[in-house]
Formats: C-alpha cells, sequence, structure tokens
C-alpha cells in the first residue's frame, strides 16, 4: 500500500502521481500479497496553504487468488515548513483491503500520524485502535534516511517498531515487533529502478505462511506523472 509522504511539500500546490511495478507488496515488515507481484497507482495533491491529500490502489497481478484489486489506501494532513530543512507534518490515514490481501478476509482500519522531516531524516508516529481490523491498539514508530550517493544512486534506509498497547494479543502473541529495509534505486530507461532487502522479527510466527516470510528481496519499477 501506498507510504506517506516522506517529506511534505507545503508550498507547491500541485497534483502529482507515480505507477509502482512491485515483486512484492511489503508493509511494516509483512507481505500484503502474499509474495504475488503487484502494481500500484499513487495520486497526490499538496496545496499551498499546507493541506495535502492521496491515496492508492494496489491490484495483485498473479498467484493462488488469481489478479484482483488488493486495497486502497487514503490519507489527509497538514505540514508546515519550520525552516529550509525542517517540515512538521499531522494528519489521518485510512487502510481498506479485500479478501485477496494475505489476511485472507476484507479488513479496514484509520490511524493518525504525526512526522518530522529534517533534511535527510525523516520520522513518523502512527496510532491506531483497531490495527487490520483486529480489535488491537497500535502504536507504530518509523525511522527513514535517503542519502545520495552519487552516479545517480540513491541509498534509503527504514527502522520501525511495532508495540500493540492494549487489547488481547492478537499479533502471534508478540507485543513489540521490529522491521527494517536498505534500498538503492536509480534512473533506469527513463524509470525509477530500486532493489530492496527487508527483515522483520523477532520471530517468524506473524511473518511465515501466509505472510511471505520475515526476509525478502524486493524489485520495483516506478514512473512519476
Amino acid at each position: 500500500m501506498c507510504a506517506l509522504p516522506f517529506a511534505a511539500s507545503p508550498a507547491r500546490g500541485e497534483i502529482s502521481g507515480e505507477i509502482e511495478l512491485k515483486s512484492d507488496d511489503r508493509f511494516r515488515g509483512r507481505s500484503l500479497s502474499d509474495g504475488d507481484p503487484v502494481i500500484e497507482t499513487d495520486v497526490s495533491i499538496d496545496s499551498d496553504l499546507g493541506i495535502y491529500a492521496g491515496g492508492s490502489v494496489t491490484v495483485i497481478l498473479t498467484g493462488e487468488r488469481l489478479a484482483g484489486l488488493q486495497g486502497t489506501n487514503g490519507y489527509l494532513g497538514y505540514a508546515t515548513q519550520i525552516d529550509d530543512d525542517l517540515t512538521v507534518d499531522v494528519g489521518i490515514a485510512g487502510y481498506a483491503y479485500t479478501r485477496r490481501y494475505s489476511g485472507n478476509q476484507a479488513d479496514r482500519y484509520a490511524e493518525v500520524y504525526a512526522g518530522v522531516t529534517a533534511g535527510k531524516f525523516a520520522t513518523y508516529l502512527h496510532f491506531t485502535p483497531n490495527y487490520l481490523g483486529r480489535n488491537v491498539s497500535v502504536l507504530y514508530a518509523d525511522f527513514n534516511l535517503a542519502q545520495p550517493l552519487g552516479s545517480d544512486w540513491t541509498l534509503k534506509a527504514h527502522a520501525g517498531l511495532l508495540t500493540q498497547t492494549s487489547g488481547r494479543s492478537r499479533l502471534a502473541g508478540k507485543k513489540t515487533r521490529y522491521d527494517t529495509r536498505l534500498a538503492l534505486s536509480r534512473p533506469l530507461l527513463g524509470l525509477d529502478a530500486e532493489v530492496a532487502w527487508t527483515f522483520a522479527g523477532p520471530d517468524d510466527a506473524y511473518y511465515d505462511d501466509p505472510w511471505g516470510g520475515r526476509s525478502a528481496i524486493v524489485f520495483t519499477l516506478s514512473q512519476h506523472f
């Protein structure tokens, strides 16, 4: 599903979008597509007032459940630029999944978030009282870095920590889980190409079948418009 903006741009006032072809759809360490490739379309709108909105539609291309709609995501937020390198960001996001996603049932939930972007770094805190529609409240913190390496290469790093804050234990018996991601990207034949390695834990129970395993290499081709 669509990720929230890495760095909101509150003063541009424009519409933008992206189409991505991904070998797997990983979200917070687990596969939503059960390891199958997906195509995702994202659209976002940034206003001159700092208000922004966006969303995505994700379709599974192959697999035992056949091709079809996996889910949708939407968000609405406000970002304000403190100085040239510092942006503060708050908003709400909603997620809806069909039975084709790896949870094998139709699920939906909403969360609120707040974040700070400082140059190449961004950190966000997300809270939902109903994670994946499973009646458990979850706090998720993530940390992100985008570092240009020269020769059009960019290194991207992500670390996330998910903590169940209340409710009966529904996340395979663990209250706290982590996920990490390292990626290299560069332009290729008019597209953006990326290869990423993801790893999550602390054990296999939440990520193994049907979640697609704790570790994966994910390839992505994308086109911005």
